[in-house]
């Protein structure tokens, strides 16, 4: 029932977000991004490879920043056991990691939360959420979990 509730939901969202891309996410403001983030809903996790954009980056030049990130990360594969592998440039994967689902840190709401532990060879502590906000189209919102800092926004598109 809860799976026929939540299809329902992004069939009627769905419009909202029509022709929601990439390249016109790039040029939203950071709270452009997260009320979409609060509009998005809770869904599966993609199944198998996703194309990755970073959108903004924190810090001095946040989208010049995005940018050079978004030359070497590529998006993230989704496995059927509910793990993730980040893919990079030159096909390198890095990492396999659990999807789980959780409150976001954002607005309590639930979400696709991508824990990356301590020890991580890539993205050590950080903390990734993800909402649905366009059919096979998920907004991320990335967090440093040791300071709770925004890292990154970005965007996964299913294939």
């Amino acid at each position: 029932m809860k799976a026929i509730a939540a299809a329902l939901v992004v069939a009627l969202a769905a419009p909202t977000f029509a022709g929601t891309t990439a390249a016109e996410l790039r040029r939203s403001s950071t709270c452009e991004l997260e009320a979409l983030f609060r509009c998005g809903v809770l869904a599966c996790a993609p199944c198998g490879p996703t194309r990755g954009t970073v959108l903004h980056a924190d810090g001095a030049l946040p989208r010049l920043k995005a940018r050079l990130q978004g030359s070497i990360w590529k998006g993230k594969t989704f496995h059927a056991d509910g793990t993730f592998t980040n893919r990079w440039l030159g096909g390198i994967t890095a990492g396999t990691h659990a999807v789980c689902i959780e409150p976001s840190w954002l607005d309590g709401q639930p979400c696709l939360v991508l824990q990356y532990p301590p020890d991580a060879r890539a993205f050590p502590n950080a903390r990734d959420e993800l909402r649905l906000i366009a059919p096979n189209t998920w907004l991320g919102h990335s967090y440093d979990t040791v300071t709770g800092r925004t890292k990154n926004w970005f965007v996964l598109e299913g294939r």
